[in-house]
Order: C-alpha cells, then structure tokens, then sequence
C-alpha cells in the first residue's frame, strides 16, 4: 500500500516538473497564490520531520489532524501540490492511531485535565487568585490533549507509556522515503514560482527547529528560537512556538511581538486554526476583564470563529465569560461540551459554581442532583458544596461515605497495637496517587507503614501506633484522620468508645440465666472508666470509633447533628 502510493507520489513530481516546462509567463501567479503554495510545503515538511523526529504515533495524529488534513486546499491554486497534499493524507491515514488507541488517549487526558482544574476549583489558592482564574491558566496551559503528552513524555510521568506510541521501524523508514521524495517537490515548486530563496526552509533548518521544541531546558530553547528567527520568519508555527516559550517564561513583549508577526503572515490555510487560537488565549492574560471587557470579548468571538471545534477552547472561553458575568453565554459553551462529551463533569461542575453566584437555587439542585444520580462526585466535592448551599440529598450522602469508613483495632503479641483503616475511593479527590491518609493521636501525626487497593475501598496499614492499655486509661479519648490533597484537604475526628462485654464462665453453673446481666454489652462512659487493664481481665473489650466532626477548608460539620456548622 505504501509503496503504491510512493509511486503516485512520484508520478505527481513527473507533473510539477512537466509544468516547469511550460513557459513561466504564461503561468498567472500572483505573490498570494505562490506564498500559499510555499507555506503549504513548508507546513508538510514541517510536519514529516516532527514526525520522524519524535517517532510517535501521536505526534503523527497531532500534525495529520492539526495540519495536512487541515490545510485549506481551496485557497491553493497548484493542482499539483494539491495531488501531494491528498497523496500524503492517504499515506499517513495507514499509520494513524485506531479508534480504540484515540479514545484512551483522550481519555487519560481529559482525566488529567479535569483532576487539575476541578482541584482549582474547589480548592484554596495559596497565591489569593480567585479559583476561576486558576482554571483558566490550567486551560491554557494544556493547550492540547497533543501539548500536554508532549510534556508528559519528556518528563515520562504517569498516565503516559513513552514505549507504547513508538511507530514501528518499518514505518519510519516508510516515511523517511517519502520525506526525500517531497524535497525534490519543495525545490520544483520553488523554480516554477520563481519564489525568492528565503521563502524556502532547508531540512537542515526544520531538523533543528524540531530538536530545539524537544529539548526540556525552557531557557535554552528560548534562546535557541531567537537565533533562528532570521532564518524561520516566514514560518508561522515559528512564531506560535515561540510565543509559547515566551509566555511561560513572562516575556510579555516578546510573546507579542511574535503573536503580531503570526498575524502579519496571515496564514489562512489552516480551517481551524488550534494555533493561533491558542495564541489569543494567552494573549487575553495581559487584559483586566473588569475594565477591559470589550477587548476580550472580540478576541473571544475570534477564537470561536478561527477555531470552533476546539473544546479546550470553548472551555476557556466559556470559563471566560463566566468571570466577566456573561453566565448565558458561558452556560451555552459548556453545553455544547457537555454533548459532545468533552470533559462533562467539569462542566457541570462550573454550571453548579455558576448557578450558586447568581442565586439560581432550582438550578443548582437540579444540577446537583444529575451529579449526584451519575455518581460523578467525590465526598470532598459534596462538602466543598455542603459548605457552599446545604441540600438534603448532599448530607444523605456525606452521612453515608463517613459510615462507609471502617476503622479497626487489632491487638499484637508484643509491643504496640495496630490499626487498619478501610477508606472507600470515594474518598479519594481524582488521583489516588495523589492522596495521603494520616492519623493523628495525641497531636502526634502517624504515616500509614503500607496501603492495599482494592476495588472500592483502600485500606491503609498503621503498625504499632498504640497501645490498648492506653485507650483503656483514657490517654487516648480521640483519633483523627486527616486526608491530604493538595486542594482538598479535610479531617475527620473520632471519639472512642469502650465497650466491655463480662467473658463467659463456661465453669460456672448451667442453671444461670443465659441472658444474665453480664452477657449483654455495658458501655462505660469516658468519665466513669478508671480501672487498669488488670481490672478488666474477666471483660472482653472492643472500641467503636464514633465521628464527631468534619472539619473541610475553614468550615466545621457536626456528623451527630445532621453536619450542621460545629457549636
């Protein structure tokens, strides 16, 4: 397959080259027609040795979508470059990421991105900036499910297997092939047009521009983009990748100077254009949305208009609007991401925060509740919107995961004792890796010594922690469970009570009732307990962990008082 359409490929060339026959100043070309036809090669090539370079089926996937099958034809007028642009298309289509592949890449994605700003969201920020405008930086900052693999690879984090995307070696040199066969196209296109030389970029030039994105120091590959400016200033993505670098790296003036030569060349051969539109995203950072609203909006209406596929993108702009107080209009994108089915938790997620600044209370509860029946939400979500608006069906829930929570004392032989502590993932925020269970006893915090996952609960191991002696003389009243997360934290405080059951005297005479004062259970109070462990020898002792309070972010639920705030 790929040899045949090496061979159309080439008989594609044989025509460019028959045109170049032609005598020139019949050909009506204006600077318009031939700088388009430069751009489009200088896309492809572009994009074969990124490709290539980075050996990655989803790279391939990023720059088949995001630039060969997304190039303009309509506004080519070489039929001949058109022939290798569609021939190229047919080429990479038998690489491409299958279905499946596709839809759990973005899936782990979209996962990585809603755990991030829904942490944003519902958490505290130690810098003082408002949740939204976390989220917003989060938004713009990913980019792309394509942008952020780019940066999981590099750094080989998790939820990203580097080896797994690898295109096999046959391919590779498939694709090398065809990639020498497209320079013989590049410089036939070059004479027929008569374009002036710097309009060409060598692949020496695009091997380095390439090697230069790959690298992980941000500093050094700012600099390196600034010596290649000369020589890459026709190039569009030049300016996108640079602005990028600038942005990070709060070079507000170089960013815009390069997003202003971005939009000098004017590239309209791209349909949707996820570049530029990123561009403008990060542009609208410099704007006060409070005295500047005009501004944003035009640019906003611009990114819809460049590129209104784009679901990161209606999401930021979304999330955009809903700071500036455009509610109707933020409820209106995230809707359409609700049905596409992009990220539609989050989005109902910042309808809910929405519909709680307006005082739209029916909302609220609906939306509440279609969270609540999808099981779309962690416990520390339902108390970050306990604490925001009480509903009936937010403390049914809390009452019941609290419950679901098992805490379990087990005597040793020697030494201290140990407990286990049986926590449902419900309780987990998002990331399981991401999440710490400690006990605090005494003021004093304990680690867990080892964890076990199973699948709805994660039981975590605390090895010789106390002493049964001193909860039996009252040194230990209380435990506390604290969960940590980096947005979410909470605490759960436990009281403990004694139960002493009188053992069985299997000597004694069979005449006595068997339902005596002894077998049944007899609770002794904290204040009325005051024997030693020796004075409990004819009991059989068991501790109930009893939950007195959540205490979530600055706020105190009574569990013995339906989490009403703590007295």
């Amino acid at each position: 397959m790929i040899k045949f359409l090496k061979y159309i490929l080439t008989f594609a060339l044989l025509n460019i080259a028959v045109a170049n026959a032609k005598d020139l100043s019949k050909v009506n070309i204006t600077d318009t027609d031939a700088r388009n036809a430069v751009m489009a090669l200088n896309h492809m090539h572009s994009s074969l040795n990124k490709i290539v370079s980075y050996n990655d089926k989803i790279v391939l996937e990023e720059e088949y979508d995001n630039i060969i099958n997304n190039i303009n034809l309509t506004v080519i007028k070489d039929r001949e470059i058109v022939n290798v642009i569609t021939y190229l298309m047919d080429t990479l289509t038998a690489f491409k990421l299958t279905e499946m592949e596709k839809e759990q890449f973005q899936r782990e994605y979209q996962e990585k991105l809603d755990s991030a700003i829904s942490g944003a969201l519902s958490g505290i920020s130690v810098s003082g900036a408002d949740p939204i405008s976390i989220g917003i930086s989060l938004v713009t900052s990913a980019g792309s499910a394509y942008m952020t693999y780019k940066d999981d690879q590099k750094n080989a984090k998790k939820g990203f297997n580097k080896n797994k995307w690898k295109l096999k070696k046959d391919t590779i040199s498939e694709l090398n092939e065809i990639r020498k066969d497209f320079l013989l196209t590049y410089w036939k296109i070059m004479k027929k047009y008569n374009m002036p030389d710097k309009w060409r970029i060598t692949e020496r030039q695009f091997t380095r521009f390439v090697t230069i994105l790959k690298d992980d120091d941000i500093n050094k590959k700012y600099r390196q983009l600034l010596r290649m400016k000369k020589e890459m200033s026709v190039f569009p993505t030049y300016w996108y990748e640079l602005s990028l670098v600038a942005h990070k790296l709060n070079k507000k003036d170089d960013e815009l100077q390069a997003i202003n030569e971005y939009e000098t060349l004017d590239d309209k051969l791209l349909r949707h254009n996820s570049y530029y539109s990123l561009m403008l995203a990060n542009k609208i950072s410099y704007y006060d949305y409070k005295t500047e609203t005009e501004k944003i909006i035009s640019m906003l209406n611009k990114i819809y208009d460049i590129d209104p596929l784009n679901a990161e993108r209606k999401l930021f702009i979304a999330m955009k609007y809903q700071q500036m107080g455009y509610t109707k209009k933020a409820e209106i994108l995230l809707n359409e991401n609700i049905d596409d089915d992009f990220l539609p938790t989050l989005s109902q997620r910042l309808k809910v925060n929405m519909y709680l600044k307006d005082n739209k209370n029916k909302d609220y509860e609906d939306t509440i509740s279609s969270l609540l029946d999808k099981q779309n939400l962690s416990a520390s979500e339902y108390l970050f919107y306990l604490g925001k608006r009480p509903l009936p069906q937010l403390i049914n829930e809390i009452q019941k995961e609290v419950k679901n929570i098992k805490i379990v004392f087990e005597k040793t032989l020697y030494g201290k004792d140990d407990l286990y502590v049986w926590l449902p993932k419900k309780w987990v925020f998002q990331d399981i890796e991401d999440t710490e269970l400690k006990i605090t006893i005494n003021d004093k915090v304990n680690k867990f010594t080892k964890i076990a996952k199973e699948d709805e609960f994660l039981i975590y191991y605390y090895e010789d922690i106390l002493k049964k002696e001193d909860i039996l003389n009252l040194k230990i009243k209380e435990i506390t469970l604290n969960l940590i997360h980096k947005t979410m934290p909470l605490s759960i405080n436990y009281s403990i009570k004694l139960n002493l059951d009188k053992k069985v005297d299997t000597k004694q005479n069979d005449k006595k009732e068997s339902n005596s004062y002894w077998d049944k259970a007899k609770s002794f109070t904290k204040d009325t307990i005051s024997k030693t462990e020796n004075e409990y020898k004819d009991y059989k002792a068991t501790f109930e962990f009893i939950g007195e309070n959540i205490i979530f972010q600055d706020k105190c639920f009574d569990l013995k008082n339906s989490l009403k705030p703590c007295k």
